[in-house]
């Protein structure tokens, strides 16, 4: 029989904190904690442990046979201690999987890694755990609940993580009580658990199958279609749906580039309109996926119009613009943007001062760091000549992005 949950919401901060070490101190040492998470209650195991795999397969098997996890989810979750421990151990060649990786975890998905047995076998050797070598895959779970983040780190060392089902009910468990009672239909072996009230989405994470370059799915997906998402062959597939709806995962694989002038009436603006052009018509950038273009000023009024200059300079480009009205650079903006190119040194230390924080993002858009001088004022020819070695640049800024 399991032991009495240790009941965490009565106690004090400090209290508390004791009974969450002294959690981490025994998963250590190799007992099982229950504990919830942002989705259900689960079990944190120590993945060195010889008996760690076993005790997975007896609680997948439960949950097997209430109807709560498919039979081709066969490789264990593993719980990294960070997203840094991720970037440093697992070899996510796709930009597609990076990014799904960094936009929703910590969060309630698993991910189904795309490894071969050679980067396998070298991840469990860095994590000191040889049975994993012999598994038939790898997935990861990074859960954002503060109590699961802490037994991790105060742990110091890898850990498995499962959802535990509610046996023969099709349910999962959201209560300590209820993990009590699918601990012990999966016969975990004193498992000691932490009770929080109700975890607090009470549905399983989404599990998400990155797909290798070269591999595509036994039962297409939707989220492989090119047409949907601008991916040119399968990269990712929902195993099993969960907390994340597929629509908000198609959304995070959405990424916005930020033109910033003076007045975005002009350079930037210009810069938007080529960049939107170039996306369209290059076939060597139909691999970056779907990409949005924008553009703001410093100190923009907000409501003007490009210029006729700009658009003349356009148009001499065979680029038409879509209707453009001005607007003001933002702090929501910059945090948006996943690529910020600004037109000056002046016009990136503004946006710095706005966000210290978007300085890795954060580059000039010529890529030999000159500014683009405001043809304000001067002859048509300078727009265009500017318009131009814009085309240049860009064409050339495009391509660095990560694909």
């Amino acid at each position: 029989m399991p032991n009495q949950p240790v009941k965490l919401a009565p106690l004090a901060s400090s209290e508390r904190s004791r009974a969450i070490l002294a959690a981490a101190a025994a998963l250590s040492k190799g007992r099982p904690v229950v504990l919830p998470t942002e989705t259900t209650y689960s079990v944190l195991l120590d993945a060195a442990d010889a008996g760690a795999l076993s005790q997975i397969s007896s609680i997948r098997a439960a949950g097997r046979a209430a109807g709560t996890l498919r039979a081709d989810m066969t490789a264990p979750v593993w719980h990294p201690s960070s997203q840094s421990q991720v970037d440093d151990l697992v070899p996510l060649t796709a930009w597609v999987h990076r990014r799904l990786v960094h936009r929703l975890a910590p969060g309630p998905a698993i991910f189904v890694l795309p490894l071969d047995a050679p980067q396998l076998k070298q991840i469990a050797a860095k994590l000191s755990t040889p049975s994993l070598a012999t598994t038939a895959g790898l997935a990861l779970r990074l859960s954002s609940h503060p109590i699961c983040q802490m037994l991790v780190e105060g742990a110091a060392r890898p850990v498995f993580l499962e959802e535990l089902p509610v046996h023969a009910r099709g349910q999962w468990a959201i209560t300590a009580a209820e993990a009590a009672e699918s601990a012990k239909a999966a016969g975990l072996a004193d498992p000691l658990i932490l009770d929080d009230g109700h975890a607090t989405l009470g549905k399983p994470a989404t599990i998400i199958r990155l797909h290798p370059p070269s591999q595509s799915p036994s039962q297409p997906h939707p989220s492989k279609a090119k047409s949907a998402a601008g991916f040119p062959s399968p990269a990712w597939s929902i195993l099993r749906p969960g907390a994340y709806e597929e629509r908000f995962i198609r959304k995070q694989l959405d990424r916005l580039i930020l033109f910033v002038c003076t007045g975005n009436t002009c350079r930037s603006p210009m810069a938007e309109a080529i960049a939107l052009d170039l996306l369209r018509t290059d076939p060597a950038l139909a691999a970056l996926g779907h990409i949005k273009v924008g553009s703001a000023g410093v100190t923009a009024p907000g409501g003007e119009s490009i210029t006729p200059e700009a658009r003349t300079a356009l148009e001499e480009l065979d680029i038409h613009p879509a209707h453009h009205s001005s607007r003001a650079l933002t702090r929501q903006l910059i945090q948006d943007a996943d690529r910020i190119f600004a037109m000056t040194r002046s016009h990136r230390r503004a946006i710095l001062a706005l966000d210290p924080t978007a300085e890795a993002k954060t580059l000039l858009l010529d890529p030999a760091d000159a500014d683009f001088p405001d043809p304000i004022g001067h002859p048509q020819h300078v727009y265009t000549e500017s318009a131009q070695r814009m085309r240049d640049a860009l064409a050339k800024r495009l391509k660095e992005l990560d694909r």
